[in-house]
């Protein structure tokens, strides 16, 4: 402890008044608060009333003696540190401290410098508590949160869903035991399930969990007291060490989401990291420790989410998308019969005019040959077949055009990416998406866009922003049938609008359909959540869409809706450089 008074609660026991005076005397040289008794039981009075941190205790005393006096208060409150002096140095009573939780056992005549050590440790003692306590309450929010949201999404989920659930409860266990049976730093190192590395001001490895030890497959022995940046992690150093710094900087908590790390296998996976100080001390760099969960099965679910939500989507649209290239396919066979058929009638015909022209050239043209071309020509309809054959050319043609749209839009859309963030063209992408869409809406709506042009480009994983956009379209659709429901001849609208707004792109989606009721509203971006009929809907579309769009972009997207008259969404991605 340093020269300055410390600002600590100390009960000092003693029954002996030219002891006790003398003792307090040092005491209050260095302590900022002094309690003093006569005997255990005023003690243990005043141990209630004022609740101090430390308690110094002689051992044989009247009324109470004070091994009584510390198990009743280690009864009620374990960690209060607590320091006889005595003058028997039988072991029987040094057994009997031992089995109560005395932390220091000092024969008379008291050394003082052996006391204010001790006095040193146990303060020690308290403020790693406190700490260790603090970071137990954070980690204990943090799986909280965790568990939490790994509930939400995985409520129909089967045997993944459930071993996960299991895991996050053996966790939380494994926390609430720590912090009931926690006494010491390197207790809760041992029980902790996370990983946990303590570093020092000057950089060195102080602490190495179990969980560290399995993580990295680094044994603690291995990496105690070596410089942090040399216990051979693989994983991105450059990034962390940066973390440091500006950790270092605000002595705040940082956190890092999805850090990337080797496992002992060789594979890559992702870490949620966050780094949370021990000590400020202005005068040299901070030391901290770093705590870490491993997410990489977690990240792996969100995908598999999204994955098959995509999957689902495309097994939606196959038929539709069928229907769509039928119709010009259709055509563009009946167009091809009419021409095979009539380059057969071309065909005779231009034998007949052969044989016109070899007459004429050798003066033996006769009205009957003219006659049977005449004929022939009328009989076939030769003037309809010459007027048609470029209508059905170009209409082929068109079909054609039509069939590589749908079929260049469907492998856009199908084709699942590298999940990395590129520069894209949204107003490309919705259109893409309008397209393999049209079958879902064409029926019931008119479909209208209104992008504006020279649009900024947005760093995003296109095949994830094509999903939300198919989502959000076959949500107003399904919104609009609820309006139109058997009326074949009533069609409403689906408006369709990119902007730009500061550093944000937008697009809104807008349909005439029945609208979203106030009760539901804060409901409709759950997981599972749905209003259509079982077998319908399984209430991921827009659980799906909220996760793309805000987690994955750090985007942002609202919704206003006026029951019976329509909804609008309006999703905004970040205008942001590879």
């Amino acid at each position: 402890m340093k020269t300055e008074k410390v600002e600590i609660k100390v009960l000092y026991v003693e029954d002996e008044a030219s002891i006790r005076e003398s003792i307090v005397e040092m005491l209050q040289r260095r302590i900022t608060m002094v309690y003093t008794a006569q005997n255990g039981q005023e003690g243990l009075e005043l141990f209630n009333q004022y609740h101090p941190e430390i308690i110094i205790t002689d051992l044989q005393m009247p009324v109470m003696d004070g091994l009584t006096m510390a198990k009743e208060i280690k009864t009620g409150n374990k960690a209060v540190p607590i320091i006889i002096t005595t003058a028997y140095n039988e072991t029987d009573y040094f057994l009997k401290a031992i089995d109560i939780g005395i932390n220091h056992y000092i024969l008379k005549p008291v050394h003082f410098p052996k006391l204010f050590a001790a006095i040193d440790e146990c303060w020690n003692i308290i403020l790693l508590n406190r700490k260790v306590k603090q970071q137990e309450a954070d980690l204990r929010q943090a799986y909280d949160e965790l568990e939490s949201r790994v509930e939400k999404r995985t409520m129909e989920l089967t045997r993944t869903n459930e071993l996960l659930k299991a895991e996050v409860i053996e966790r939380q266990k494994a926390e609430n035991k720590a912090l009931e049976t926690c006494r010491q730093n390197q207790q809760l190192m041992s029980i902790i399930s996370s990983i946990v590395i303590g570093v020092s001001g000057n950089d060195l490895v102080m602490q190495w969990n179990a969980a560290a030890e399995k993580a990295f497959s680094i044994p603690e022995s291995e990496v105690i007291g070596l410089p942090f940046r040399e216990c051979r992690i693989h994983w991105d150093w450059d990034r962390l060490l940066h973390a440091i710094a500006m950790f270092r900087k605000q002595t705040t908590s940082t956190n890092l989401d999805d850090y990337w790390y080797v496992r002992p296998g060789g594979d890559k996976g992702l870490i949620s990291l966050s780094i949370n100080p021990i000590q400020v001390n202005l005068n040299a760099p901070a030391a901290f420790f770093l705590f870490g969960v491993d997410v990489t099965s977690r990240k792996k679910l969100e995908a598999q989410a999204i994955l098959s939500q995509k999957m689902e989507s495309i097994g939606r649209l196959a038929s539709g998308i069928a229907h769509e290239i039928n119709t010009p396919t259709q055509y563009i066979g009946d167009n091809i019969r009419f021409f095979q058929k009539s380059f057969g009638d071309i065909q005779n015909l231009l034998i007949l005019n052969s044989r016109l022209l070899e007459a004429n050239q050798s003066g033996n043209l006769f009205p009957e040959l003219c006659g049977e071309t005449d004929s022939f020509m009328k009989s076939k309809d030769m003037e309809y077949i010459l007027s048609e054959i470029p209508l059905a050319l170009t209409q082929s043609l068109d079909g054609n055009e039509r069939v590589t749209k749908i079929m260049l839009a469907m492998k856009d859309f199908s084709h699942p990416g590298q999940g990395e963030k590129m520069l894209t063209d949204i107003n490309k992408a919705l259109e893409g998406t309008i397209t393999i869409s049209r079958n879902e809406w064409k029926y019931v709506a008119d479909l209208e866009t209104n992008f504006e042009r020279n649009l900024p480009l947005v760093n995003c994983i296109v095949d994830e922003i094509n999903q939300v956009a198919l989502n959000l379209i076959i949500n107003a659709a399904d919104a609009i049938k609820e309006v139109v429901k058997n009326d074949a001849t009533r069609k409403e609208k689906i408006l369709i609008k990119t902007s730009q707004n500061g550093n944000w792109v937008q697009i809104h989606f807008n349909d005439t359909g029945v609208g979203i009721t106030d009760h539901i509203m804060d409901k409709i971006f759950d997981p599972f959540f749905t209003t259509k009929e079982v077998g319908k809907g399984t209430g991921q579309g827009l659980s799906i869409v909220h996760d793309i769009v805000v987690n994955k972009h750090q985007g942002e997207i609202t919704v206003d809706s006026d029951p019976g008259k329509g909804t609008t969404f309006v999703v905004s991605l970040p205008i942001g450089e590879l």
